[in-house]
């Protein structure tokens, strides 16, 4: 059987693969994405009350700025919860701070399905859709414990058999 963690398999029949993000890995974008931005506000205001009289204007606008950056980076994030590929469409439902957002696209409007590998600190494969007008929306995001060849062929081969897309 195919591990498709984080993800949980709601269906998973040679016509439709719905995959729903598990409650554990939801709880950390939750935090990642909602808490720790406010965190970061905080602080920022805690070390700017501390220390106003011995730091410099210049490098108060300076953790000002990281601090609205990061915050900005970090809170107008998404990420997908739900997923479903069925012959004809791809359909993705990302949350953010506004709220959940459906995507459908329909296969005849893909132009591919790739991996991209991302290393560092904290290594990841994400599968993305390039759609014929140019966009590009992230399917999964797959964390390192997860990421063997076999496993990573394994999703290919079900996507592939499911749309007939092939995934690079």
């Amino acid at each position: 059987m195919t591990n498709f963690d984080p993800y949980i398999i709601v269906t998973n029949t040679p016509e439709q693969l719905q995959l729903s993000l598990s409650k554990a890995r939801e709880g950390i974008y939750q935090v990642t994405y909602r808490a720790v931005p406010v965190i970061i506000i905080l602080s920022a205001w805690f070390i700017m009350q501390e220390m106003d009289t011995n730091l410099p204007v210049y490098i108060q606008y300076i953790l000002i700025a990281v601090a609205l950056a990061a915050l900005a980076l970090l809170i107008f994030r998404s990420y997908v919860q739900e997923i479903t590929v069925q012959p004809g469409h791809i359909s993705i439902t990302q949350k953010n701070i506004r709220g959940s957002r459906y995507i459908q696209l329909p296969v005849p409007d893909i132009e591919k399905l790739a991996w991209h590998k991302q290393g560092g600190k904290r290594k990841r494969i994400s599968l993305f859709v390039y759609s014929k007008p140019g966009k590009k929306f992230e399917l999964l995001r797959i964390p390192q414990r997860y990421m063997q060849q076999q496993n990573l062929q394994s999703i290919a081969g079900i996507i592939h058999s499911i749309t007939g897309l092939p995934v690079v």
